[in-house]
Parts: C-alpha cells; sequence; structure tokens
C-alpha cells in the first residue's frame, strides 16, 4: 500500500502578521520496514532520526530529540521540526516537517491487548480478520469483542475497516457479523440500519453465537424491531448472560445501576455483580468503568477515581471524562478545581473521549454575557467547532446543544430553523429522547413543515421519545393514544407508559403468549428521513 506513512513539509510564511502554509514536499517512509526499537526508515534529514518506541499499523509512538511523540490514523499530524529560512524584514518562513500515518497496515502487530489499550480498533479488526487462526486464540477474541462492545469505538471504524467487516460478515463469520450489527446498530450510518443490525444479529445468532442474541435483545427494548417487546428481550438477554456473553452482561448491569426496562435501580447488586466479574474477568477495563458507576451513584465521583482511572488507561475510551471529573470535583459532585478539569479534558479529548470535547465546548461559552464582543464571536466558533467534533466522535449531547443553538439563537447565533432541525434529527438517530421532544416541539409550533401528516409525525416523536426515556414524551405519547392515535402501537403504550403517566410504575412482563405475533407488529417504526 503506498504512501502509509509519510512526512510532510510545509512552507510556513509570515509577512506583517499575515500567516499561511502551503505543502511543498511529502517524503514517503516504507511502513513495512517499521521496527519498534528502531530509528524511523527513509530518513533524509540531517538530524538523527526518530526511534520508533510503538507501532501496530494505525498508531504509532516515537521519541525524537527529547520529546515523545504520538501519531494515528486521521489524527492530528505531530511536529517533527521547524527550521526558519531568512527573506527580509518583513517576511519570515520556515519549513515545518509533520509526521503523517495515512492508512491503516494491518497485520503489522499480533499484540491484541496493546492495541486495544492504545484505540487501535481498526488494526485490531482487520488484523484479527486477516488470518483465521486469531477465531481459536481467546486473547485475540476477547480484545475484538471489547472493541464491539463499547459503541463509542464504533464511531472510529474506517471504511477499510467496515468493508473488511462486510467482506467477512458475508462468508458467515459470526465475530464480523456481530461486529458489523453492532456498528449500525449503534452509529446508524443510514436508513437502513436497523435492517442491517437486525439481520447480521439474527445470522450471528442462528451460528449459535449468543452476542447475536443479546444484540437482538436490545434491538427488542428499544423498538428498533416492531414494538419495544422487552420480555423478548428479557428472554434473549437471559440466554446469552448463560453462555457468558458480555453484551448481555453490560446490558443488564446497567440497567441494575441505573433503574432501566422495568428494573429497579439497586447498584449495590450490581457492584456485587461487577466484583465477582472482575475477579473472574480481572483483564477487562469495562467492569471496572461500570463498578465506577455504581460507586458514584451511592458516592460521588472521588469514590470511583480509581474505578474510572483503570478503566481509561485499560482502553476504555468514555471513562476519560469520568475521570475528569473524579480528579477535580469534590465529595458533593461540585467542580472544585477548574484548572484540574481542564487539564483532564485535554487529555481526554486527545484519547478521543466524545465527552470530553463536548464538555470543552460548553466550557468556550461558560462566561460569555461578560466577555467583550470580539472575545464572544472567537468564543462561540470554537464552541459550534468544538460540538461538531464531538458529534462526529458519536456525542448526541453535542448534536442536541447544536439544535438548541440555531433553533433559539444562542450566543449571538442566528435562528436558523433548517440547521436546528438538522441537528435534532442527528440527535434523535443517536438516541437522544430531548431531540425527539425538540423535533416535537419544533413542529408543533410550526417551525418546520413536514411532508405528510404533521399530527402523525408528531405523535411518533412523542413514541419516539418515551422509547428513549424523555418524560415530556411519554405523557404526550399516552395523550395521543387516549385521544384515538398510535392504536397500532397499543400493547406497547398500554404495558409500558400508561402505568408511569398514571404514577403506577412500569408492569411486570407479560407472559409470552400475550405478544403479537411478529407480523402484526406496524411495518413503519416511525423513523422519518433524517438522515442528512
Amino acid at each position: 500500500m503506498e504512501n502509509e506513512c509519510v512526512i510532510k513539509l510545509y512552507s510556513s510564511y509570515s509577512d506583517r502578521g499575515s500567516v499561511s502554509s502551503t505543502l511543498k514536499r511529502e517524503v514517503p517512509v516504507d511502513a513495512s520496514a517499521i521496527v519498534p526499537g528502531r530509528a524511523l526508515p527513509d530518513w533524509p534529514f540531517s538530524a538523527e532520526p526518530p526511534v520508533v518506541d510503538y507501532y501496530d499499523g494505525e498508531y504509532m509512538e516515537l521519541s525524537f530529540e527529547g520529546k515523545q511523540l504520538k501519531v494515528r490514523v486521521g489524527g492530528e499530524m505531530p511536529e517533527l521540526f521547524s527550521a526558519e529560512v531568512p527573506k527580509n524584514i518583513h517576511v519570515r518562513e520556515s519549513v515545518v516537517g509533520y509526521l503523517s500515518i495515512e492508512a491503516v497496515r494491518p497485520c503489522v502487530s499480533r499484540d491484541f491487548p496493546g492495541m486495544f489499550r492504545r484505540g487501535s480498533f481498526n488494526a485490531l479488526v482487520q488484523t484479527f480478520l486477516s488470518d483465521k487462526a486469531f477465531a481459536d486464540d481467546p486473547t485475540a477474541v476477547k480484545r475484538l469483542m471489547w472493541t464491539f462492545l463499547a459503541g463509542e469505538n464504533l464511531f472510529f471504524l474506517h471504511d477499510s475497516t467496515l468493508a473488511k467487516l462486510r467482506q467477512s460478515a458475508d462468508t458467515g463469520n459470526r465475530y464480523a457479523l456481530y461486529g458489523l450489527g453492532r456498528y449500525h446498530y449503534y452509529v446508524r450510518p443510514d436508513e437502513t440500519s436497523d435492517s442491517i443490525a437486525e439481520r447480521c444479529f439474527r445470522k450471528a445468532y442462528e451460528k449459535g453465537y449468543p452476542e447475536g442474541a443479546a444484540g437482538l435483545a436490545l434491538m427488542y427494548r428499544c423498538g428498533d424491531i416492531g414494538l419495544v417487546d422487552r420480555l423478548r428481550a428479557k428472554t434473549l438477554l437471559a440466554e446469552a448472560m448463560e453462555q457468558g456473553c458480555d453484551l448481555a452482561a453490560f446490558a443488564y448491569i446497567r440497567d441494575l445501576i441505573f433503574g432501566r426496562s422495568g428494573l429497579k435501580s439497586d447498584p449495590a447488586k450490581a457492584i456485587e455483580l461487577l466484583n465477582e466479574l472482575i475477579r473472574d474477568q480481572g483483564d477487562n477495563p469495562m467492569w471496572r468503568y461500570m463498578r465506577g458507576w455504581a460507586v458514584q451513584v451511592t458516592g460521588s465521583f472521588p469514590d470511583a477515581k480509581d474505578d474510572y482511572e483503570a478503566a481509561a488507561h485499560g482502553g476504555i475510551i468514555a471513562a476519560w471524562s469520568d475521570l475528569a471529573c473524579a480528579l477535580s470535583f469534590n465529595e458533593n459532585d461540585e467542580l472544585a478545581d477548574p484548572e484540574a478539569f481542564s487539564a483532564a479534558l485535554a487529555v481526554g479529548a486527545e484519547h478521543r473521549d466524545c465527552y470530553c470535547v463536548y464538555l470543552q465546548a460548553l466550557c468556550q461559552v461558560e462566561d460569555f454575557d461578560n466577555m467583550q464582543r470580539y472575545s464572544q464571536l472567537c468564543a462561540r466558533d470554537r464552541y459550534i467547532s468544538l460540538l461538531e467534533k464531538a458529534y462526529g466522535m458519536g456525542s448526541k449531547e453535542a448534536a442536541l446543544s447544536l439544535g438548541n443553538t440555531y433553533h433559539y439563537g444562542l450566543y449571538n447565533t442566528v435562528e436558523n430553523y433548517g440547521e436546528a432541525y438538522k441537528w435534532y434529527a442527528r440527535a434523535s438517530i443517536l438516541g437522544s429522547g430531548d431531540a425527539y421532544g425538540q423535533l416535537y416541539l419544533m413542529s408543533l409550533n410550526g417551525d418546520i413543515e413536514e411532508e405528510g401528516d404533521a399530527q402523525y409525525f408528531r405523535d411518533i416523536c412523542a413514541l419516539k421519545g418515551a422509547r428513549y426515556g424523555s418524560e415530556a414524551m411519554l405523557s404526550e405519547a399516552v395523550e395521543a393514544y387516549r385521544q384515538g392515535r398510535l392504536t397500532a402501537f397499543a400493547p406497547e403504550i398500554e404495558q409500558y407508559y400508561l402505568p408511569l403517566s398514571d404514577g403506577q410504575g412500569a408492569q411486570e412482563e407479560p407472559d409470552e403468549t400475550d405478544i403479537p405475533y411478529e407480523d402484526e407488529y406496524p411495518d413503519d417504526d416511525g423513523r422519518y428521513d433524517a438522515y442528512v
């Protein structure tokens, strides 16, 4: 593969304060000759070459002139050197060299724990699927499954990795089927993602793979396969847990910690289960992360610091934002050290935690009203840029905030209902109940013109919002049903939403005989064309 690794030389000009930069030359590096512990090959400059400390085909660590440099495919390029070229009193030119890894090179490393810990998910997946022998390697299989378990990882999968997943899934590879299903379930890149995810999970399940059952269970719980069906989901999850499925354990314990999907919150019981998993599977950092959740629920952020730290350094990207809070909040979960918080967010952002980037965006406008006009403009632009970056990394909160910014004209932004709708739709696709609520309000207030029946659009927004935990939308869905609408969803509404609306709490799951056959489910799951 050409130009997997290159040194890019830029000419940077400064003319009376005006700065411009131009790419002058690219120096290719033979990626196949990169060996940890040795100098970077094809080094054409007079200075001593950097020494490669680590390389797995996607991520590299180097030592160079007393500096530690890190570079990843698609990431920011570290500066290797800068040399000034004299011009005249007004114009200054510098030649700056950067290192860039342009493409993933699989099968460079067999260190699956190292790849997972460093977030080299593309190299890990492609390497695993390139050699059938890895299917018999428990260490490799575990890290592959952990990659697919953490949903935020799936936003970092490149086109080359997805192509490899599709190719392997077409041959019936159960790991690839499960991974491709998880990608479409979590990222939802297009309007066919639900059907692709269901098909992949079913095929994996038919091959006897418990992760396929757990994937289907989550879709039944969220109404991605017809109506919400917690009994079917519960049955599939129990079956998968019996076979040691991590996704099933993750889903059950998460619900137990936070009290979701008909389960009452019981963090103490969750901690007991997690302690057993940590004892039996001590190398899985997800269980440390979840124990941090449970400890935090019963105490505070600082109480969970050790678990969050172990999870973050073990390869759980989402743990970095929790660790930032644990390092800078007091026992009342109040921010006690803003400087430590800012520094920890920067570290988390470097590790690609989308929530760290989202929080960085909020910090930009924290004191917006007290800023000078020019500072406000700069802060707003940074805020929007960081939110867009966070969304690209998988943050539904960032998409919702962008929708609110354009909808209400926040931070001196011009109101733009079209942009607001676009961002609310993106947030809703990622599972934001509040975003469905905002779409509902935009329709109700006449801020958007829907194609077709506006009332039906609002009813579906209410139903979807209820599924994703919006209390306001739950009330609207129940009211629509009481007025004779949403009758196709009667079993779901009567079982799960009416009791909550009446303050009775959710009813127990019905016997399996009470569940309608699948062909009785409405074909339209209420998803509108929001893939913009």
